[in-house]
C-alpha cells in the first residue's frame, strides 16, 4: 500500500513539473496500408491428415473426425444420420 501512494505521489509531482512544458502534437505520418499475404495452397486434405483426422464417408458427404464416435455426433448435427 505504501509504494502504490508512493508512486502516485510520484506521478503527481511529475504532473506538476510537466504543466510548464508545452506539448506540441507533430502530424503522424500516413502509414502504407499491408497488402494481403498470397494465400498458401495447402492441400485440405494433407492438412487435416497432418492433425491425425480421418475422413469418415456419408453417403456423398464426408466428415474429418479423430474416431467414428465423434464422426457420428458430427453427422448427426449436420443431419446426415438421424
Amino acid at each position: 500500500m505504501k509504494k502504490t501512494l508512493s508512486l502516485i505521489a510520484m506521478y503527481a509531482a511529475m504532473g506538476g513539473i510537466s504543466d510548464s512544458v508545452i506539448l506540441v502534437d507533430k502530424p503522424q505520418p500516413k502509414k502504407q496500408p499491408i497488402p494481403p499475404k498470397p494465400p498458401i495452397n495447402i492441400n485440405q486434405d494433407k492438412l487435416n491428415e497432418a492433425k491425425g483426422l480421418k475422413k469418415f464417408y456419408y453417403g456423398l458427404e464426408y466428415i474429418w473426425a479423430l474416431n467414428q464416435k465423434s464422426a457420428d455426433k458430427k453427422a448427426r448435427k449436420k443431419g446426415l444420420i438421424p
